[in-house]
């Protein structure tokens, strides 16, 4: 019993997280945003979603090391840690995509030293960011197989 009202307990108060800094706004961080300029191209981003992107690497991070440390066998560990590496791998695509778009953006302006610097720049952070996605989705997969064979391992 004592197990699941810890879970509880960590579920509320993972919603309420949410819930605090994404729907009514009570977060530290206010109302500001991160601004980046390329060219005469400005780009505005909440902080609230660069908090919710390093909170689910983060919560992943964590839910991690409790599965490898108590091998797979706690189911509720590795569901969570399963779920927010899901959620981790679409906001890295998200990221992804608006660093294609920057590139994009950087490859049809006028071709100054500056933009070709950047445009090789920012393709190089793309593709490195695609090879840690696809590393990330193999480890999901070995991940899955492992809490697949500890479940038949407990129904046996």
């Amino acid at each position: 019993m004592k197990k699941i009202n810890t879970y509880l307990f960590f579920l509320t108060t993972l919603l309420f997280l949410f819930l605090a800094i994404g729907v009514f706004d009570l977060s530290v961080l206010g109302n500001e945003t991160l601004d980046i300029n390329v060219r005469d191209t400005y780009f505005i981003i909440d902080q609230r979603i660069i908090f919710i992107l390093f909170a689910v690497l983060i919560f992943s991070l964590v839910f991690l090391v409790r599965s490898l440390i108590k091998k797979f066998k706690d189911n509720f560990a590795n569901y969570i840690y399963l779920s927010f590496s899901v959620i981790g791998i679409l906001a890295l695509s998200l990221v992804i995509y608006f660093i294609k778009d920057l590139n994009y953006i950087a490859a049809t302006t006028d071709a100054s030293l500056e933009i070709i610097t950047a445009n090789n720049t920012l393709n190089n952070l793309s593709w490195l960011l695609q090879v840690f996605q696809v590393l990330w989705m193999i480890y999901i997969i070995y991940v899955s197989i492992q809490i697949g064979k500890n479940s038949t391992l407990k129904n046996n």
